[in-house]
């Protein structure tokens, strides 16, 4: 029973650790988009340089992976 309780507590601090990392990846790509004097565009690239051990479950050539996010629905123009 004790085995297990540590293991929950173990992934309890897990997920915790990557909220932290999400908000603050968040924070990031806000202050990103705020004070550009370029056109904003719609979308974003972000490149994963690093990859936790437990996270990375194939090898890569050692290339960072890109991948290009949609910041918001696209807005039509009126014709």
């Amino acid at each position: 029973m004790s085995g297990e309780r540590e293991a929950m507590e173990k992934s309890r601090l897990d997920v915790i650790k990557c909220e932290k990392e999400i908000e603050e990846i968040k924070r990031s790509l806000k202050s990103l988009s705020s004070g550009s004097a370029i056109q904003p565009t719609n979308h974003l690239k972000i490149s994963i340089l690093k990859k936790s051990q437990d996270v990375a479950h194939e090898e890569t050539d050692g290339e960072p992976e890109t991948y290009k996010v949609l910041l918001s629905s696209p807005s039509r123009s009126a014709s």
